[in-house]
């Protein structure tokens, strides 16, 4: 094989990147979230996972964002690359092409020039259906670098353990409908390590830094303020104060409707001491609400997930962030870098919002009318990797509107999957996709 057919994926892994970069061209900038101060600092925060601190410390080497976002669409690219071939026999080709409409019609470029884990939650649910669904398409070198990058997906969003737990329960439910007991469980079981991994190293982390040995400890913090905000705990609150003896009893009057609002800012739990100083009494009034009142829990979370499922607006988080946020990008990657957020679009405010959201809307109108149609076929494709993406959006919207609230960057974030399995089933060779194998993949490298 000569050299040049050898550099042609790679060539394509590279260009993907560049074009996954769109958003970072268009504002001049990586983007910002109030929360990415959080991140692009080292300090230990008992809310947030280390490990995309590290991320972002190990890619930027407090030099530039942009190292990071460019690590980012790379790491992107390869990965969409891998499963393009894996799974429909893609071309190189087939994968600009897929890669380059993704960046038009998706959301995914926006998150990936994000300084934010959001980006990696699809990662982390493309990389485990490969586990569970293509083990076998993988060769020994390919498993044990998806095996770094699901444990490094998985481990920068404290909401990720909890949906990569569900979604490799339900993508082996739809592995036993399609194979019985003879279903590849091996992929599965690999899978589980990498949470398993993931737990060990956030409770050992917690318990070195914050002296709690807990997954984490935060997150009754979390919940409980949504569950106030939902009702259920602050029924609780009213009907058990003052004699429960929570610190939130001379409180009520101030009890929000929201469950940011009391997190954040001046918020209740701020002018309380903090989200750390509120982590033992959320825990036990979370138990309580629980215990007391489990249906209208149910109840709350259901209705949040619903209103999770229509809430995706990818644009929503691009705006002109806190003073604060902008003094810390000076003070970790210079003035200079300071300098050009102030003039990127997003904090002038003039980043064109309105036909990105359109043109994702379009994408996303196109994607669920091709899958309906598929499903309408006599002779349908294979639905696996639809049913799978379905099942990550129902999950995905389910634990974060119960756990922390409804945000539009929480479905935004994956909604991109969509039109991806609307590619998958244009593309594929055959009923059954005709991937590619190891040897196939090996064949073509």
């Amino acid at each position: 094989m000569n050299q040049s057919h050898r550099l042609i994926w790679p060539a394509v892994v590279i260009l993907s990147s560049a074009a996954l970069l769109i958003n970072t061209y268009i504002n001049g900038f990586p983007l910002i979230f109030p929360d990415s101060s959080d991140y692009i600092i080292l300090t230990p925060r008992i809310y947030r996972s280390p490990f995309y601190q590290i991320w972002v410390f190990v890619t930027g080497w407090k030099v530039s964002l942009y190292y990071t976002v460019i690590a980012q669409a790379f790491l992107t690219s390869a990965l969409l690359t891998l499963f393009l071939r894996v799974e429909i026999r893609a071309t190189p080709l087939t994968v600009i092409t897929s890669i380059l409409s993704l960046c038009v019609f998706s959301s995914l470029p926006v998150f990936v020039s994000f300084i934010m884990p959001d980006f990696f939650t699809g990662i982390m649910f493309i990389a485990l259906f490969m586990f569970i669904f293509r083990w076998d398409r993988l060769s020994g070198l390919m498993r044990i670098g998806l095996f770094a990058v699901t444990v490094l997906a998985i481990s920068v969003h404290l909401s990720h353990l909890v949906m990569a737990v569900g979604i490799i329960f339900v993508g082996s439910l739809l592995n036993f409908a399609r194979h019985g007991r003879n279903l590849p469980k091996a992929g599965a079981v690999v899978a589980i390590m990498a949470c398993a991994l993931v737990a060990g190293a956030a409770t050992v982390y917690n318990s070195v830094v914050f002296n709690r040995f807990q997954l984490s400890p935060a997150g009754s913090t979390f919940f409980v303020a949504n569950l106030i905000a939902k009702g259920p705990a602050r029924a609780e609150l009213l009907d058990t104060c003052p004699r429960a003896g929570y610190r939130l009893c001379g409180h009520l009057s101030e009890l929000s409707n929201s469950a940011d609002e009391m997190l954040w800012g001046k918020g209740l739990f701020v002018r309380m001491g903090g989200i750390g100083t509120m982590i033992d009494e959320s825990r036990h009034l979370v138990a309580a609400t629980l215990r007391h009142r489990p249906l209208e829990v149910v109840t709350a979370s259901l209705t949040s997930t619903l209103a999770a499922l229509t809430t995706t607006d990818p644009t929503a988080e691009i705006h002109s962030t806190t003073e604060f946020v902008r003094q810390i990008v000076g003070l970790v990657y210079g003035p200079a870098a300071k300098a050009r957020y102030d003039a990127a679009a997003q904090a002038r405010n003039a980043y064109p919002r309105a036909i990105t959201n359109l043109l994702i809307a379009v994408g996303g109108a196109v994607a669920m009318v091709t899958i309906i149609a598929n499903m309408t076929m006599t002779r349908r494709k294979d639905m696996t990797f639809v049913l799978y993406v379905f099942a990550c959006f129902l999950g995905n919207a389910l634990v974060c509107a119960t756990l922390s609230g409804v945000h539009d960057r929480y479905q935004s974030r994956i909604s991109w999957l969509l039109f991806l399995a609307a590619l998958v089933l244009l593309l594929a060779r055959g009923n059954n996709g005709a991937g590619c194998d190891q040897e196939c993949i090996e064949a073509t490298a």
